[in-house]
């Protein structure tokens, strides 16, 4: 069995205490492909061990309601642990799946830009690959403007902004839906994510 670790949403409660959160959903896609997720909810100083313990086969860096542009706490911790997942995956030449707020994260932390988004939230939306148009889920409020040096355009929006990303260079692949979600052309994003985590 394939193990995989997985980034959460980290959100403060109203007794403001900082709590970690992760769909049900992403289970639910990996379990019949036997991929068992590890949630991460710990400090960032603890990642090291993960990768030790559980030797992933790839990582994802999740969606949530988490802001890239928001320094609350919450927020630059959720930074501070995809960051070092990142790191230690490029290190180790672990496949990373960057997912809505992964995607946005990812563009920004290697110097791409994100600006707020005109899309259509939360209705499905087609999207443009070669001569191909799927149709996909959108939940996102930020868009990706501009990618960064080393990522390639695989999948457009109507509006010139990018769906899917690749980075051959840093093993990334990113995309702006939510693959776990339900999308219209399913097949496609199964096949998509499949592919590239060789599942």
């Amino acid at each position: 069995m394939k193990i995989a670790i997985i980034s959460q949403k980290v959100f403060k409660d109203k007794y403001n205490q900082i709590n970690f959160s992760l769909e049900d959903k992403w289970i639910n896609f990996f379990e019949k492909k036997k991929i068992l997720l590890v949630p991460f909810f710990s400090q960032q100083k603890n990642i090291d061990l993960y990768f030790k313990k559980f030797k992933p086969s790839f990582v994802i860096i999740s969606g949530g309601s988490n802001n890239i542009f928001d320094f609350s706490r919450e927020n630059i911790l959720r930074k501070k642990i995809d960051s070092k997942l990142i790191q230690i995956s490029i290190k180790k030449k672990i496949p990373i799946l960057a997912v809505c707020y992964g995607f946005q994260y990812v563009t920004k932390l290697f110097g791409g830009k994100v600006i707020k988004s005109k899309n259509e939230f939360k209705k499905n939306h087609y999207i443009y690959i070669n001569k191909q148009r799927v149709k996909v889920n959108s939940f996102h409020n930020y868009s990706v403007k501009e990618l960064p040096k080393d990522f390639e355009i695989i999948g457009l929006h109507k509006d010139g902004y990018a769906e899917i990303a690749y980075s051959k260079k840093f093993n990334i692949l990113c995309t702006m839906f939510h693959p776990e979600r339900k999308n219209i052309s399913q097949k496609y994003v199964n096949n998509l994510i499949s592919k590239f985590l060789n599942l």
